[in-house]
């Protein structure tokens, strides 16, 4: 399982992939739509899947003695440990903005959604749609990406549009705030798209793995 997951990281996995990691810095940005940070990096994902099939990696993977659904588990720890790595950034990201720009006008005024609690509540979320539309449908064929990227898109801007929109509805305006006093709704918020997040990923894999071990390559 071990070297699986080495392989991954070092052979499968698109630099491109890894320097997508760096987006997490956009949230930064005010005036920006920055949920996009979540679509950003599952193209950096999209293309180290195209780069696994174009090296035939799955056909290379499954004569190798290790079971098909740890081929699966490797390919979403791949994707889930990325995912981690992006919101310990942005949580430090976060950290550092409650601290130190708390009062600035910038962020104060900013009418689309600032990067605070609940936001890397939504990044789960974002995550976890990606997690389960795309590696799910992936792994019905393991070959086809177009598919999957358009089911998950289809899935993922409706999602940025809403949580975009929530600070503006009535008694949803804390959500925005980047003060620490004002974060019990976006603590809440938190826990609510870290347990989607779980939950939804192990779902994802167990799925993909029952549709991958009985899929003919």
């Amino acid at each position: 399982m071990l070297n699986l997951l080495k392989k991954e990281f070092g052979l499968t996995g698109s630099p491109i992939t890894y320097i997508f990691i760096a987006a997490a810095g956009m949230s930064m940005i005010p005036n920006y739509p920055i949920l996009v940070v979540t679509f950003i990096l599952s193209i950096g994902f999209s293309v180290s899947f195209q780069t696994a099939r174009e090296t035939q990696d799955i056909q290379y993977s499954i004569i190798l003695p290790v079971k098909k659904r740890d081929i699966v588990k490797a390919k979403f720890l791949f994707v889930v440990l990325i995912e981690l790595a992006v919101l310990i950034l942005l949580t430090l990201i976060v950290t550092l903005k409650a601290i130190f720009l708390q009062n600035s006008v910038l962020y104060a005024e900013n009418p689309l959604m600032n990067s605070n609690i609940a936001y890397l509540g939504y990044t789960s979320i974002c995550f976890s749609i990606f997690n389960t539309a795309y590696l799910t449908q992936y792994f019905k064929t393991a070959t086809r990406l177009g598919k999957p990227f358009l089911i998950y898109s289809l899935l993922e801007f409706p999602a940025i549009i809403i949580f975009e929109t929530l600070h503006h509805l009535p008694g949803f305006s804390n959500l925005n705030s980047i003060r620490g006093q004002f974060c019990t709704l976006q603590v809440t918020v938190l826990l609510i798209g870290l347990l989607i997040f779980i939950c939804t990923t192990l779902i994802s894999y167990r799925v993909s793995a029952k549709k991958f071990e009985i899929l003919d390559l």
